[in-house]
């Protein structure tokens, strides 16, 4: 429920036919968008799932713990990331791209460009590959475009969504909006992203089977995660209300009894989900991996040339 953190709001549960009164506490909850992991050979792995506030922040910290690793390289997956806070996508893009190239250039109906050039040094300097597909978005696309352009990042998948414009709604004097398109992006060499979207360079088409292992995966982590939210509210809001017509102990120990119960339920649904996928999932990143080392092969090679 939405209000002040640290304040509290009463709720009423009807259960067994008793109305049952809480009073609960307000929380910020953080949500992390950003995931980190390292691959065989030294290969530094980053998952942005969306563009939010302070996702340029997350991005850099997750790099440097990898970066301890000594990896040699980093693929950063945009797959199934609908867009977001594109100032975000440009932050991240400044770690990358070389001080004063072009990041994004934003033009209005009539042709006025406005251009964005990178203000610091570059602090990752390695082979880069991007993961797209279909469902990478607007601040997703401007980012796979920028290190497709300015640091010949490889990009695997499958071309971009297409959604690179500015949308500004106004307030008419009724109280109604309307939503009015002013600007358009384009990619550091004027390449329009609006219903075209970003080409892969290397085209990768996703199985509908992975697209819906990916769905099962995320539906297994959300049951999860609320199984235990409930849980453990309930037995928070037992510990922290009596009820004068219930018996303190015996609301406690329903409570209990139910987060054992959804607990396991959950777990139980976990299993099954991933039962007929985990194989079938692994095969499929298993040929990824060897597309993602050629991928990578094409770029040590492009540099010995250059060298």
């Amino acid at each position: 429920m939405k209000g002040v953190a640290g304040t509290t709001v009463k709720i009423t549960v009807l259960r067994d036919s008793k109305e049952i009164e809480f009073n609960i506490t307000r929380e910020n909850i953080k949500i992390s968008h950003v995931s980190s992991n390292v691959l065989d050979n030294n290969i530094g792995y980053i998952k942005i799932s969306s563009f939010e506030g302070g996702c340029a922040n997350e991005f850099l910290e997750k790099y440097r713990e990898i970066e301890k690793q000594n990896i040699k390289s980093l693929i950063i997956d945009l797959r199934f990331n609908g867009g977001g806070i594109v100032d975000e996508a440009l932050n991240i893009a400044e770690f990358m791209v070389p001080k004063g190239k072009t990041l994004l250039i934003t033009k209005d109906k009539k042709e006025n460009e406005d251009v964005t050039v990178a203000k610091e040094d570059a602090i990752i300097n390695m082979p880069i590959v991007v993961l797209v597909n279909e469902y990478s978005a607007s601040a997703s696309e401007i980012l796979a475009g920028i290190l497709k352009e300015d640091v010949d990042a490889k990009l695997i998948g499958n071309t971009t969504y297409g959604k690179g414009v500015i949308q500004t709604v106004y307030t008419l004097s009724d109280g109604s909006g309307l939503k009015i398109t002013t600007n358009e992006y384009y990619t550091p060499n004027h390449n329009k992203i609006n219903k075209i979207g970003i080409e892969p360079t290397i085209k990768v088409e996703l199985p509908d089977e992975l697209k819906q292992a990916k769905w099962v995966k995320e539906e297994r982590q959300r049951i999860l995660v609320e199984a235990q939210k409930e849980a453990d509210g309930i037995v928070k809001e037992a510990e922290n209300r009596i009820i004068s017509m219930i018996d303190e102990h015996e609301i406690t120990r329903k409570a209990y009894e139910k987060k054992a119960e959804i607990i396991e339920t959950a777990n139980e649904m976990s299993r099954e989900i991933s039962k007929g996928t985990k194989d079938y999932a692994d095969n499929i990143l298993a040929g990824l991996e060897v597309a993602l080392e050629d991928a990578l092969k094409i770029v040590q090679n492009n540099r010995k040339e250059l060298q």
